[in-house]
């Protein structure tokens, strides 16, 4: 979990996390050069090295290239995951599915990313298309300025009852955060990746009154619940009390669990 507590430590933690993820890059740099030199063989070593960034998209990034010039984004497995499941506003599944899960997330956060693509798919599968559960999103927005202008977005998706496709797919093209690449340009190729989704629409949505209110919205229940990090969780009956979803591992057992629980199983 991407933990915080206020927001200057939350722009520490972010700092941190980055910091951290060099020094490992680093570390695995090291190892790789000590293998080389064990092996011995430096044109089996460059063949390894290859293979690991054609494996990662290019760059050793391990992240999409962004769309330019308009061009859609890659919309993954959004359209068909989600197609022809309800949504409305932040909300995705039937009004009247007896569990309700909300999820708080930062559009920026990589370990949120890791949640959409290792658990959220079976999740939909198995208990929101089947109208078990009900999913609702509280916007957070305190990595940096790019979790702010992809927050609004999402917002602005909302209002055209697309915010859970828009933002799976915003997930599957997630850049290093604060790096500055949520541009208009980006937004734009994640809207044009969005099924029935109108781009103009989206951006006078976004630059709205409503966009910020929605991530304010999101910070005070974030608050309210004494959460520290993202993605976090809530979880009950619909209409009910709701309860914090602890998770140790982004699995889908570590949900599934707790949601049957709630259905009598």
């Amino acid at each position: 979990m991407w933990d915080v507590s206020s927001r200057e430590e939350r722009k520490r933690a972010a700092r941190d996390a980055r910091l951290e993820v060099e020094r490992k890059d680093a570390a695995s740099e090291q190892r790789r050069r000590r293998l080389t030199q064990l092996g011995g063989i430096v044109l089996v070593a460059a063949a390894i090295v290859a293979v690991l960034i054609a494996v990662s998209g290019g760059g050793g990034s391990g992240h999409k290239a962004v769309p330019s010039g308009g061009q859609a984004a890659d919309a993954g497995q959004a359209p068909t995951l989600l197609g022809g499941i309800p949504q409305a506003g932040l909300t995705l599944g039937k009004p009247s599915a007896p569990v309700t899960i909300v999820e708080f997330n930062d559009m920026q956060c990589p370990i949120c990313r890791q949640y959409q693509s290792a658990v959220f798919p079976d999740l939909v599968r198995r208990y929101v298309r089947t109208g078990k559960v009900r999913m609702e999103m509280q916007l957070q927005s305190f990595i940096g300025p790019d979790s702010v202008t992809a927050g609004k977005a999402v917002a602005a998706a909302a209002k055209q009852n697309l915010a859970w496709t828009f933002a799976d797919i915003f997930y599957s093209n997630q850049q290093q955060e604060n790096s500055g690449y949520v541009t208009p340009e980006f937004i734009q190729s994640i809207a044009a990746a969005t099924p029935g989704l109108n781009h103009a629409k989206l951006v006078s949505d976004a630059a709205s009154p409503a966009a910020a209110q929605a991530l304010k919205t999101g910070q005070n229940a974030f608050d309210a619940h004494g959460l520290t990090g993202t993605p976090s969780f809530l979880i009950g009956r619909t209409g009910g009390s709701m309860s914090v979803l602890n998770w140790s591992a982004l699995t889908p057992a570590q949900f599934t669990g707790p949601i049957n629980a709630l259905l009598g199983k």
